[in-house]
């Protein structure tokens, strides 16, 4: 039997809880031999060492990237899978990635204009859950609201842009992320906006979780930027309908008041839901043809990864240039933010 590729999978840290990036492994796993690392840089530790990466033949950063002045020490070849979240669009960071033997699957097409921008092999996909309603099935009530209070989309935003008319039900999840406080709703707002406060270890009660989504019919997005967004597309293979935060990358899934509902701080009137059935109709039937564009894509991954360039230890004068402009940039950072924190 012919050897495996070894793969390293460097993935945050944060995702070792919430499995986030698993089906992406999944997609790799009859190809290669995954092992997986941790990049703890979050939590002020560690990332992983070249010296590491350099025992496999592939290597697969998961949202974080080594620094640009490691990356031409990798010989392992070098796969980039970026979140719109946490990317820097600074240019000299992106030309000095140009001059690297690295390939990039796009989860974002915000993303992907970017490496097309600067020559960046790369490719496109669209990641949707399989889904799990039946067409033209309308029961779920849909104006049973759901937020899963993580943070950066708080109950005072969204109430500035939902009348409270419109609410039947309102489940508030309060489990906010690492670095966010749990926010307090008052005995009024909770009356007003009927709202039902739900305090659960999402990790221990993932059905629970699941089942409260299934019974809402409108999904409010948690964050005001996605990676990839699996909390709402999970959603959506539901049937709920989504309203959040007009960004990436919820708004290359969402066109507003067609499948979904989108604000920000410019929206000066509350949402009208009375197309919701409509809405929710466009909604399921996007969800369908795209977890059918997605199978048909996700079959291409693997090979676009077995596909990538070795490294070579080559560095043009023009890189060279760049790289030393890079450097420089980085050195000015850091003196201001020790000069400026004294």
């Amino acid at each position: 039997m012919e050897r495996k590729p070894t793969l390293a999978f460097i993935d945050n840290i944060f995702h070792q809880k919430t499995m986030s990036s698993d089906f992406f492994r999944d997609l790799l796993r009859p190809h290669f031999e995954i092992e997986n690392y941790w990049d703890r840089t979050s939590q002020k530790g560690p990332r992983v060492a070249v010296e590491e990466i350099n025992k496999h033949d592939y290597v697969v950063f998961w949202q974080r990237l080594n620094p640009i002045t490691e990356l031409g020490k990798i010989t392992a070849k070098i796969i980039w899978v970026p979140m719109y979240d946490s990317i820097s669009f600074d240019y000299l960071f992106w030309k000095n990635l140009s001059f690297l033997p690295i390939k990039v699957i796009c989860f974002s097409k915000t993303i992907y204009s970017q490496c097309q921008k600067f020559g960046i092999k790369s490719i496109y996909v669209q990641y949707y859950d399989k889904p799990e309603f039946s067409e033209g099935n309308l029961e779920t009530p849909m104006k049973n609201f759901f937020l899963w209070q993580r943070g950066p989309i708080t109950f005072q935003m969204i109430k500035k842009v939902i009348d409270p008319l419109s609410v039947e039900n309102f489940i508030f999840l309060s489990r906010p992320d690492p670095n966010f406080l749990q926010e307090k709703i008052s005995s009024d707002e909770k009356n007003l906006y009927k709202i039902k406060t739900v305090e659960m270890d999402f990790q221990t009660s993932k059905t629970e979780y699941l089942n409260m989504v299934r019974q809402s019919g409108i999904f409010i997005a948690s964050r005001k930027k996605e990676g990839i967004g699996l909390g709402f597309i999970e959603a959506i293979a539901f049937g709920c309908v989504v309203v959040a935060y007009n960004e990436g990358t919820m708004n290359e899934y969402i066109k507003h008041g067609y499948n979904g509902y989108l604000f920000d701080e410019k929206t000066q009137s509350p949402l009208n839901f009375e197309n919701i059935n409509e809405v929710a109709e466009n909604s399921k039937r996007i969800a369908i043809d795209g977890y059918k564009q997605w199978l048909a894509d996700s079959e291409k991954i693997p090979e676009f990864v077995l596909n990538a360039e070795q490294p070579t230890r080559k560095h043009n004068l023009l890189g060279q240039l760049f790289m030393l402009l890079y450097k420089i940039k980085l050195w000015q950072f850091k003196f201001r933010s020790r000069y400026f924190h004294r």
